[in-house]
């Protein structure tokens, strides 16, 4: 694969990094010039016209307890360069508090 092939961050997502990332200490791993930046995406139906938007990782809590699930996929990104990558995909909302606590319960008795 070419350098254009995997540097191709859009506007969006470099844009969405600078106001919604952070930082992290891992260096680029194409130009290892700049430090990559994760950003949060949120996905699900019952987020309505949220869906699709970046959040930072401190609004992540507070979503989880106000919605009953959606996705959460974690995006790195080099501002420097434009490359970028999915580096994680997980769940969260009410619905797993519920599962959770419900399990414990069970292992308790």
């Amino acid at each position: 694969m070419g350098l254009y092939e995997v540097c191709d961050a859009s506007p969006y997502l470099k844009t969405a990094a600078k106001y919604h990332g952070e930082i992290s200490d891992d260096p680029c791993p194409i130009c290892h010039r700049d430090q990559l930046w994760r950003v949060h995406y949120i996905y699900g139906d019952e987020l309505r016209h949220a869906a699709g938007q970046a959040r930072s990782r401190t609004e992540l809590p507070v979503l989880a307890m106000t919605y009953r699930e959606f996705q959460v996929f974690v995006v790195e990104v080099c501002l420097g360069c434009d490359w970028n990558h999915l580096v994680e995909q997980y769940r969260l909302g009410r619905d797993g508090l519920a599962d959770r606590d419900a399990a414990r319960r069970e292992a308790a008795e």
